[in-house]
């Protein structure tokens, strides 16, 4: 037992030590060949001792092999942070590392006490608030973010979602799942919403996929500028960034906007709705800390999520599990009009459709 709570006091180490590995290029550098410690002190200008000692704690967490002859390798493992891997998480391992993650950390404490948001203790404002003020780290996190959610193409496979006419990804970042369920619905036009900077950067990948003649970056705000009319409006992980009233504005402003047939996808971490003894919840559990450390927001049930959707008129299926934790809840129509006015009747049942 004791080398399983000292193997956990450790883990901050341990993701330390795989950051500096990718910011200093290692991955990168054995992806284009596999080196000894020796070759590759010198392809990176590293001090090779030192390196030795990072190549072992890489070689025994599964991210490295190491050949007779002393040639490091990659694993399959290794290889997810390579920079241009189709499911790198190079970006999120140094995200995790950023100095305004740290210090909003240090003051868990004082949250724990209070129940004030570490971030806010931290800085005196809310981390959206933050990163708009800062260029280089909202530039960051926004692709950061990106690598941590599931492709568009894995979300379309589990979705079903037919041949839909106009999918819009409420809070998209980078444009990178809104691109993969164009290239899976190659009728359909999308449309991102997201802050005016994001946007931007949306833009550009559209022009990079050689989707921009039918996907469109708009910069505005979720609760006035929800695009109208569409039948597919995609949420990953944007409810866990905010309190159960913001949650449901936002999912109003939704049901608005939305044509009679739209479904609303939910793409979150979902606790179980059992929370005694689950030791196979440790990643959501431990990114609803994160969300109450970072933001006012929470990781939440999948009862919960449905309960949200069928409280403003829309009528949720069971969840899908789908990859890195996640799951996609789907809601429709009530029927009839499907609108605010039969929000009752879908709330009556509080839960998802089994």
């Amino acid at each position: 037992m004791s080398d399983h709570v000292l193997d956990l006091l450790t883990g901050g180490w341990k993701a330390r030590a795989v950051a500096s590995a990718t910011r200093s290029g290692v991955f990168d550098a054995l992806c284009r060949e596999p080196a000894d410690s020796v070759e590759l002190a010198h392809r990176l200008n590293l001090h090779q001792p030192t390196l030795d000692r990072l190549l072992r704690l890489l070689v025994a967490v599964d991210l490295l092999a190491t050949d007779p002859d002393g040639t490091h390798r990659l694993t399959d493992a290794g290889a997810v942070l390579v920079s241009d891997h189709p499911s790198s998480l190079r970006r999120l391992a140094e995200l995790y590392e950023e100095q305004y993650f740290d210090s909003a950390w240090r003051q868990f404490g004082t949250g724990l006490r209070t129940g004030e948001s570490p971030f806010a203790a931290a800085f005196g404002e809310p981390v959206f608030d933050y990163l708009d003020e800062h260029a280089q780290e909202a530039s960051r996190y926004t692709a950061a973010i990106g690598e941590g959610a599931p492709h568009g193409r894995v979300l379309a496979a589990a979705a079903g979602l037919g041949a839909p006419r106009h999918i819009v990804d409420v809070g998209g970042g980078d444009g990178r799942m809104l691109t993969g369920l164009l290239e899976v619905h190659a009728d359909a036009r999308g449309t991102l919403l997201d802050r005016p900077d994001v946007a931007r950067r949306a833009t550009a990948a559209f022009d990079r996929a050689g989707i921009a003649d039918r996907a469109v970056a708009v910069g505005g705000d979720f609760f006035t500028d929800m695009p109208e009319g569409a039948d597919v409006y995609v949420l990953s992980r944007v409810l866990h960034n905010w309190n159960d009233e913001t949650c449901l504005s936002l999912l109003r402003a939704i049901r608005r906007a939305s044509g009679p047939d739209a479904r609303v996808l939910i793409v979150e971490r979902m606790l179980r709705d059992n929370p005694l003894n689950c030791p196979g919840d440790t990643l959501a559990s431990l990114f609803d800390l994160h969300m109450f450390v970072m933001t006012e927001g929470r990781e939440r049930t999948e009862s919960e999520y449905a309960s949200m959707a069928s409280a403003v008129g829309f009528r949720p299926r069971p969840a899908v599990p789908l990859v890195l934790g996640f799951s996609v809840l789907i809601a429709g129509p009530c029927g009839g009009d499907g609108h605010e006015s039969r929000a009752s009747s879908c709330a009556a049942s509080g839960r998802a459709e089994r």
